[in-house]
């Protein structure tokens, strides 16, 4: 390779070299910049979505937690059932952690779009009691609140489930069953009003 040979591929590894640094610059700054902004409509958005008391320990956004994909982690999220059996209360959901994929596009829109829900080691308790009253009907109706007042946008294509335990209690039917170890894996545009759910399934003992 001669002299001229050399300079070309020097530069070549100098630019590419300048993009790398650049795109981690930005998956560094990104995060920083926008995290008010995704933690305050992550808050509304459970406000908003859901009647059961939430808690968590924090929200964290970083490129790095499913890269390459912009994800805000709720750590340790808890949301309450609805009171079904005044004997056995019990949250409905309990998790190390609830990511929500964040669509890169609308940060430069006026409404965040998240489509994807990633949610690590969940501790799901469903309970119908004889009534045939289930405690996990905690999501409020979508026309409570207009879409033109909301500051993000809920268009899940992605749900990913990992190490979860699902406890099922159904008093009215006389049913009852425990899933260990159970991953989960759905896509699909779950926003239309009737969609197609492409899903894969594995669970360690039922």
């Amino acid at each position: 390779m001669g002299f001229s040979g050399k300079k070309v591929v020097k530069r070549i590894a100098i630019a590419l070299g300048a993009l790398v640094v650049f795109i981690l610059g930005l998956m560094l700054i990104v995060p920083v910049f926008f995290k008010d902004t995704i933690n305050d409509e992550i808050k509304k958005l459970l406000a908003d979505s859901i009647e059961g008391e939430v808690a968590f320990e924090d929200i964290n956004v970083s490129f790095f937690k499913n890269f390459p994909y912009l994800t805000a982690t709720v750590v340790k999220p808890s949301i309450e059932g609805v009171q079904v059996d005044s004997l056995q209360p019990m949250k409905l959901l309990e998790a190390k952690e609830l990511g929500l994929g964040i669509n890169m596009m609308s940060l430069m829109d006026s409404k965040i779009s998240f489509d994807r829900v990633f949610i690590d080691s969940p501790v799901i308790d469903l309970l119908v009691n004889e009534k045939g009253e289930a405690n996990y009907m905690v999501m409020k109706p979508t026309d409570e609140v207009e879409d033109d007042d909301k500051g993000f946008d809920l268009q899940i294509d992605r749900l990913e489930i990992k190490n979860a335990l699902l406890r099922y209690c159904d008093e009215a039917g006389n049913l009852y069953f425990s899933a260990v170890n159970f991953d989960y894996l759905g896509s699909g545009n779950m926003s239309e009003a009737v969609f197609q759910l492409k899903s894969k399934i594995r669970i360690h003992s039922f």
